[in-house]
């Protein structure tokens, strides 16, 4: 089981930090909603204070990510599950421009190339509000 240094530097489980949640939660009456969401909320401190656990966790297989991503999904609203599927869907038609997604070998510029969408973006919606205030139609 991989074991995650807390902030005090003692390595904590999976399960020992789930059971924790699941107890605060309980104790303080909390749905299973609201578990769901104290249970992301950690995973996603984990994440930031060990930003290369996923890449250093040998037990990060496409399968084991796919159960996370279920595991977190089943905390979102349903427009937070549409957002998700929006992003999911844009990975899925990259891939036919530029194949799967290897952040190990793929050498295209990230930032820059966010950089580009934005401002793509921020003209898109410029012209479309000029339009709406307008009155034109899309």
């Amino acid at each position: 089981m991989t074991r995650i240094p807390s902030r005090s530097g003692a390595a904590i489980g999976a399960r020992e930090l789930d059971a924790a949640i699941k107890a605060y939660a309980e104790s303080e009456g909390t749905s299973t909603e609201g578990y769901a969401k104290l249970r992301l909320s950690a995973t996603v401190l984990s994440l930031e204070e060990h930003p290369g656990i996923a890449a250093e966790n040998p037990g990060t297989t496409a399968d084991a990510v796919r159960t996370r991503i279920a595991e977190l999904a089943r905390a979102l609203g349903p427009d937070e599950l549409a957002v998700l599927a929006l992003v999911a869907q844009g990975l899925v038609r990259g891939r036919s421009v530029y194949g799967e997604l290897d952040t190990k070998s793929d050498r295209r510029d990230f930032r820059r190339e966010a950089s580009e969408e934005l401002r793509d973006t921020l003209v898109y919606m410029g012209a479309e509000l000029v339009r709406l205030q307008r009155g034109q139609r899309t």
